[in-house]
């Protein structure tokens, strides 16, 4: 039954923003004002809405993991990766980690990477942590165990907090699809991995733009003092504060009204398309972009729902609601078609949906993006290319 809800985008849906409405009710922060009722009964109707598609789903059995049967050579991708990397560190003349080691921050000012170049990189990179995984899984190797870890390497050199976090989402979910029945130890496991994953994310956080401290961003942010004096491990406020501050810039931009009008056309683009194309078709023509308003700047996290109200409130709220229902259908079903890929394919959607509950991950490129590679893979793959 749990794997079922894990495994399932739409289940998962319903899962994920029933952790962030109940980590809302924490109240580590003081930051963050009580729910609009209507929002309340939007989130509702999703979460059933989603929960009865997810049953529909799980009816016909189609979501399981299916091994692989090609083995890849994937030697000479994962050294042209890095070198790539190379050529980059080279072109940029500063490595991130570097930064942070002998400055304890991160100069977020200085570009990295060859533009253009660097964003497709960084995708493929992520889709193919998954893929060695997948193959792994399948054919038990420890070679591609070793790949994996040289491709997360850059991740760390980076100091990309995102990159590694979803890549390692993606891991944990296609374990999940692998395990056959899911046991309270798995459970123990995968709850002990989940902690070490939010402790990391926030240990990054603090290094990366405080200085290594841990109360920083709890005290720029209000935190209670009930949760200053517990022995609550800090780090874990990064993971609290970004879920919260989601809702909580959601229901700041219902309480702030919905838009005179429906603005079709920018929520198509803004919303449906990734930033790498939409930011080209924004400038232009100089379409109007929309920017939802925020608790705290720094904390621009506010669900896949925010912006979509900015340019079309409740309606354009429920068009994201229903893009991600017929976009998950679409791609499981083309996932079927190219089976050798099915469950690295699943495991990058469903980190989309997870990820969601943070913002529009459909346009965030260096996510989205890699959703076309298993595509890619099985039509090479039907060509003998591959």
């Amino acid at each position: 039954m749990i794997k079922r809800f894990i495994v399932n985008p739409f289940l998962l849906y319903v899962l994920s923003f029933l952790i962030i409405f109940l980590l809302y009710q924490l109240k580590w922060s003081n930051s963050f004002s009580i729910l609009n009722e209507n929002l309340i009964y939007f989130l509702i109707a999703t979460v059933v809405i989603s929960f009865f598609f997810g049953v529909w789903f799980d009816k016909y059995k189609v979501i399981k993991y299916y091994p692989k049967t090609i083995t890849p050579n994937s030697f000479w991708i994962t050294m042209g990766l890095m070198f790539l990397y190379l050529i980059e560190f080279i072109y940029s003349r500063h490595i991130p980690l570097i930064e942070v080691l002998t400055k304890n921050e991160l100069d977020l000012n200085l570009d990295f990477g060859i533009p253009v170049l660097h964003p497709l990189i960084i995708t493929f990179n992520s889709y193919y942590i998954v893929r060695l995984y997948n193959s792994y899984l399948s054919f038990k190797k420890k070679k591609y165990l070793v790949y994996m870890l040289i491709c997360l390497l850059p991740g760390v050199l980076l100091v990309s907090r995102l990159f590694f976090v979803a890549a390692l989402i993606s891991i944990w979910f296609i374990t999940i699809l692998y395990i056959k029945r899911i046991r309270m130890r798995v459970v123990a496991l995968f709850l002990v991995s989940f902690l070490g994953i939010g402790y990391l994310f926030g240990l990054m956080g603090n290094h990366r733009s405080l200085r290594g401290s841990k109360v920083a961003l709890p005290i720029a942010t209000n935190a209670t003092n009930d949760f200053l004096k517990s022995d609550i491990p800090k780090e874990y406020y990064w993971i609290y504060i970004y879920s919260v501050s989601s809702l909580g810039n959601l229901n700041l931009n219902v309480e702030n009204g919905k838009p005179e009008k429906l603005d079709l056309k920018g929520l198509l683009v803004t919303q449906a398309l990734p930033d790498f194309i939409s930011k080209r078709i924004i400038k232009h023509f100089n379409m109007f972009d929309y920017k939802p308003p925020l608790v705290y700047q720094f904390l621009n996290t506010s669900t896949l729902y925010s912006a979509s109200f900015g340019y079309g409130g409740w309606i354009g709220m429920s068009f994201m609601f229903i893009f991600f229902i017929s976009t998950s259908i679409l791609y499981i079903l083309t996932l079927l078609l190219f089976k050798e890929y099915f469950a690295e394919g699943l495991a990058i959607l469903l980190t989309i949906v997870l990820l969601n509950t943070f913002g529009n991950m459909y346009t965030y490129s260096a996510i989205s993006l890699q959703l076309v590679f298993p595509i890619i893979f099985g039509l090479l793959a039907r060509r003998k290319l591959v």
